[in-house]
């Protein structure tokens, strides 16, 4: 289970754009080459995040990625592959970034 607050920082760690929400929820966009990929929002609050099962579908990770994302080794550059192995966004060419 992860908090409120280690969602919005597993968000902006890997890389989607806060915007800041006035009412209930921060909103987050994970924008490629200029296109919105994906987004997701994390209500303002504390203590453990209910949704998080929908906050990582809506990142398209799984359990043991939103695991690594929380201890550090899944980061921007992880996540910016894994939305390419999907096929989210295309593979980069000659390993460029």
């Amino acid at each position: 289970m992860i908090t409120f607050l280690e969602a919005r920082k597993i968000a902006e760690k890997l890389g989607l754009t806060p915007r800041i929400g006035r009412r209930k929820e921060n909103f987050y966009k994970y924008v490629y080459q200029g296109v919105t990929v994906l987004t997701t929002a994390v209500p303002h609050g504390r203590g453990e995040f209910y949704l998080e099962r929908k906050f990582r579908d809506q990142l398209t990770i799984d359990a043991g990625q939103l695991q690594e994302a929380k201890k550090c080794p899944f980061g921007p550059e992880e996540f910016r592959r894994h939305l390419a192995d999907i096929g989210l966004i295309p593979e980069e060419e000659n390993g460029a970034r």
